[in-house]
């Protein structure tokens, strides 16, 4: 048990950093194109979030489909992504005040990408929380 929760989670974490690039990689993008970073936050994350549903239903999690079938998982997951990213995305933006505040020039310059990697590693354990639930239990 524990050690298969282990790989799942090892498999998870390489998948969410994959989904994490595409997320990242559109998130620098919008954010040279001027738009605020909380709007970055969430136009990106929801691009990171479908690739890390569908891979991960496919490579890590065990799908059980008994009470809903794949689409409906889906449509609960980004349901519950919004959420998620939302709150992250709030986060996001006062991270990002901060650092552009800061004394030290390189973190005033790339303070919204710096607020971004802040804020991950906290997406990403509840993400996979909520997604090893969502797909195996329900």
């Amino acid at each position: 048990m524990v050690k298969k929760l282990f790989i799942q989670a090892i498999k998870f974490v390489g998948l969410s950093g994959i989904g994490w690039l595409i997320d990242f990689g559109v998130f620098t993008l919008l954010g040279l194109c001027g738009i605020p970073s909380w709007i970055c936050n969430i136009i990106s994350s929801l691009c990171g979030v479908t690739f890390v549903f569908f891979t991960s239903t496919r490579k890590t999690f065990e799908v059980s489909l008994k009470r809903l079938s794949l689409k409906q998982k889906y449509v609960v997951y980004v349901l519950f992504e919004v959420v998620v990213i939302l709150v992250a995305s709030r986060f996001v933006g006062l991270l990002d005040g901060v650092f552009a505040e800061a004394s030290w020039e390189l973190l005033r310059k790339y303070s919204a990408i710096a607020a971004k990697i802040c804020v991950t590693p906290f997406t990403m354990v509840i993400n996979f929380i909520f997604m090893k639930f969502l797909t195996e239990k329900i």
